[in-house]
């Protein structure tokens, strides 16, 4: 069974992949699991994956 985690934490996702019942079937190759970082795929120096407010007025 494969996984696709879309997440900016991929991080957050290592112990799911070494402990537990999942890191057995990991381990088993039962269970595929991928972390897909969306910054990974920015073009901004800042890697900015949010665009800026649409119809908020600051400053009155």
């Amino acid at each position: 069974m494969y996984f696709a985690v879309i997440s900016i934490f991929p991080e957050m996702f290592a112990t799911i992949r070494e402990f537990g019942i999942t890191g057995r079937a990991v381990t088993q190759e039962q269970v595929t699991i991928e972390c897909i970082n969306p910054r990974d795929y920015t073009t901004d120096n800042y890697r900015r994956i949010d665009e800026r407010l649409m119809g908020v007025v600051l400053g009155w």
